[in-house]
């Protein structure tokens, strides 16, 4: 059941990354030792467990599976064993009643990322990046290279784009490979995140040992290739918005891929377009189910702005809005910094109508607050229609479209002959 893997091996097939969650009883390889070529003995599991159960709970990156088994999570070269069996759910607790599952408490929270270089170590700090490389690797790792490459061979390979567009993901790419075989190879790039490239264009090389480049190949132009097509696309809707002389800016939403929220984020920067609340905890964004839930839109702005006091917070606060009236009822009540229009834009047979758009701008104008108010539209927005909403000079216009339906660039990686 235990297997013992040597050293030169480790970096392609026994590699252990940290924040992986591995059910304790069905763990390949556990306790290996990086140090020694050998394994603990099955019966030292219990002793194990007793030596880390007092492990602290913000060390343990984890969430509790609900079948609260006892779970080994690997982090790096130390191993650390939590048993959550005793741990529960208390719904009176002051997390729990303030919005936190309970296992979320114990754990560290920092600060919303927000620019590129906080976007992208959130990113890298996440855990994301070896979740990904244990999915890939399996229990026996990377077997098609180990059969068949020499455990000494080296190679170059180089990275082409086969389309034009914005690239990026490399700074990514290279945490990648510091992951995979952060003594054997290296990754440099001829163009920075944010470039514009031309197919064909050779942007970067990898070189080093030819196990380790292949086994991180694929995550590696997984990233590059899925953030590249976000950035591009983010790229194509500003130029239309450029093109009509619009001052509109545009936002991507939190319609992102579980898990890679900083990953999508970042790449809309380097694309041109600006990030809307990242996190929840960003502002207030008040929706069509919590005005229903309310009662109404006077009754939710009037909740989120008792709350705020109550809690000493100032924070924006976004309303969306579902026709002209409620438009007109938040401007009345005021309390608000940002009012969505929700689908006041439609498409007809490919035609493009913003009436509702300009009718409620009309409206913002002639109220007293109006210029203190930004103007959000939301729905219906794409490559074809963003520069017809752009038209109105709308404060922001946003696209969930940006990271929910990505059209991944192509990318790839040539060995040198």
């Amino acid at each position: 059941m235990y297997q013992t893997f040597s050293k030169e091996d480790m970096s392609v097939f026994g590699f252990i990354p940290s924040g992986v969650l591995i059910p304790f009883e069905e763990a390949p390889g556990y306790g290996v030792d990086f140090g020694q070529d050998t394994v603990r003995e099955p019966e030292k599991a219990a002793e194990v467990k007793e030596e880390t159960a007092k492990a602290k709970s913000d060390d343990v990156n984890m969430i509790p599976p609900d079948d609260q088994s006892f779970y080994t999570i690997r982090s790096g070269l130390s191993e650390i064993v939590y048993d959550v069996s005793e741990s529960g759910s208390d719904a009176s607790s002051p997390c729990a009643s303030e919005g936190f599952p309970e296992w979320l408490c114990s754990k560290k929270r920092q600060d919303t990322p927000k620019t590129t270089e906080e976007l992208l170590q959130a990113f890298v700090d996440s855990g994301a990046i070896d979740q990904a490389l244990a999915e890939d690797y399996g229990i026996h790792g990377d077997v098609t290279s180990l059969s068949t490459i020499r455990a000494d061979s080296r190679s170059v390979g180089k990275f082409v784009a086969k389309q034009d567009g914005i690239i990026s993901g490399l700074e990514i790419a290279k945490h990648v490979y510091a992951r995979v075989d952060p003594l054997k190879v290296k990754c440099e790039f001829h163009v920075k995140d944010g470039d514009f490239v031309k197919k064909g264009s050779v942007i970067g090389e990898v070189k080093g040992n030819t196990r380790s480049i292949l086994s991180g190949e694929r995550l590696a132009l997984n990233y590059m290739q899925r953030c590249s097509g976000i950035a591009t696309k983010t790229w194509e809707m500003v130029q239309k918005i450029k093109s009509v002389d619009s001052r509109t800016v545009l936002l991507d939403t939190r319609k992102t891929v579980p898990g890679l929220r900083f990953l999508d984020k970042l790449a809309v920067q380097h694309g041109g377009g600006q990030n809307h609340r990242i996190q929840l905890c960003d502002m207030i964004l008040i929706k069509d189910n919590h005005v229903d839930a309310a009662g109404s839109v006077e009754a939710a702005i009037d909740n989120a702005r008792e709350w705020c006091r109550t809690h000493d917070v100032e924070i924006p606060i976004e309303i969306e809005t579902r026709d002209l009236e409620e438009v007109q009822r938040v401007l009345t009540h005021g309390g608000i910094n940002r009012i969505m229009l929700d689908n006041f834009v439609t498409i007809d047979n490919g035609k493009v109508n913003t009436d509702l758009v300009f009718d409620a701008l009309k409206l913002k104008a002639a109220s007293p607050i109006g210029s203190k108010v930004d103007f959000e539209v939301s729905g219906n927005i794409n490559l074809a229609s963003v520069g017809d909403v752009a038209k109105t000079n709308v404060d922001y216009v946003s696209c969930g479209a940006l990271t929910h339906s990505v059209m991944a660039m192509d990318i790839s990686l040539k060995f040198k002959q």
